[in-house]
């Protein structure tokens, strides 16, 4: 992430910190990305602001959900005892599988079913 993009993040982070009054909460930015042809994740927690991208798919437009499930795949990772850098490599991994397969069968919903192989 260029050095603009990440104070520029970092910033938005600790005002948002200061706001809520809690200093010990992970926050997950999903679907952000400064390449057209890639998607990413940024998780800032203890100041410290993680991110990584993958290819962008197209998708059809009724496709929703991505953020839930990437909510729902960070916390069991976490939960796992997984540290936040092995937890964000992993949703990415999975969410990368999710999105090529849904991709493939042009559907309109999450290809969750179909994509389980990647889901671990």
């Amino acid at each position: 992430m260029p050095t603009k993009t990440r104070t520029y993040y970092k910033n938005h982070f600790r005002d948002l910190i200061e706001k809520t009054g809690n200093k010990n909460q992970t926050i997950i930015i999903t679907s952000t990305s400064f390449d057209r042809a890639k998607t990413g994740i940024a998780v800032y927690k203890n100041g410290k602001l993680n991110y990584l991208e993958s290819p962008k798919y197209k998708v059809q437009s009724k496709v929703s959900g991505s953020g839930d499930i990437t909510a729902a795949m960070f916390l069991s990772y976490i939960l796992k005892g997984h540290n936040l850098s092995t937890a964000l490599k992993n949703v990415t991994t999975c969410l990368d599988g999710i999105f090529m397969t849904t991709h493939n069968l042009d559907t309109d919903e999450l290809a969750l079913i179909q994509a389980q192989k990647f889901i671990k």
